[in-house]
């Protein structure tokens, strides 16, 4: 999703993301930048997409996935696209197998999915907007506890 997909400014938060109309979405990390300390917007955004991202390595990722069967690896296949590109065709071409990856929708996410969802930069800033926006209604009804902190 690069280049002329997009609209000038980037996508509206309601405007489902590009990568939706496709069953993958490849959310590679270069290796200096180590997803562990930034997770980038690609991972997430497969994520949103309700697609099933194509990641590097485990170890970046394991952490922060909402299930161990939520991804595909390309270690898992000892850095061989042509093994990674059959697999992904038998998913394409198995419904029951494609699903799989999104298990844990209806069971439960993974305590580290729940977390990094929660305070991970990606919705930082909207946590960061809710407690203003309640701070600011606790000035204005002159209930806030430091009243000066929001001047």
């Amino acid at each position: 999703a690069y280049g002329g997909c997009n609209p000038p400014g980037g996508v509206r938060p309601e405007t489902p993301l590009p990568q939706s109309r496709y069953k993958f979405s490849i959310a590679l990390e270069s290796e200096d930048s180590h997803p562990a300390e930034k997770v980038s917007e690609k991972f997430f955004n497969a994520m949103w997409a309700n697609t099933v991202p194509i990641l590097l390595t485990r170890r970046w990722y394991d952490p922060i996935l909402p299930s161990n069967h939520s991804a595909v690896f390309l270690e898992d296949f000892g850095g061989d696209v042509r093994r990674l590109g059959a697999h992904l065709r038998m998913l394409d071409q198995n419904d029951a197998e494609y699903r799989k990856y999104f298990a844990w929708k209806a069971e439960g996410a993974a305590p580290g999915w729940v977390q990094t969802m929660l305070t991970g930069s990606v919705f930082a800033a909207c946590h960061i907007c809710d407690e203003m926006q309640y701070a600011w209604a606790q000035k204005r009804r002159g209930t806030a506890p430091d009243p000066d902190w929001l001047a």
